[in-house]
């Protein structure tokens, strides 16, 4: 099973469920999400900014490149 990107909706319809009561393991099974690490970091992230830092993409913004070659 490959682990992709979840969708904007089902981050939000995760958030919502565990504000409701419901498990992590319900969660999981309910909308089909792989990890439960996943559903707390958007937890997380929708406590610290609301739904636009949980929508938020920050894939690749601290990679810095390779690193320069050194002649000796």
């Amino acid at each position: 099973m490959s682990v992709g990107r979840y969708d904007d909706k089902i981050k939000v319809e995760a958030v919502k469920l565990r504000e409701a009561g419901l498990s992590y393991p319900e969660v999981m099974e309910k909308l089909n999400i792989a990890s439960r690490g996943a559903i707390r970091l958007w937890e997380r992230k929708y406590k610290s900014g609301g739904i636009e830092e949980l929508l938020k993409d920050e894939r690749g913004l601290k990679t810095t490149g390779r690193p320069k070659k050194i002649n000796k």
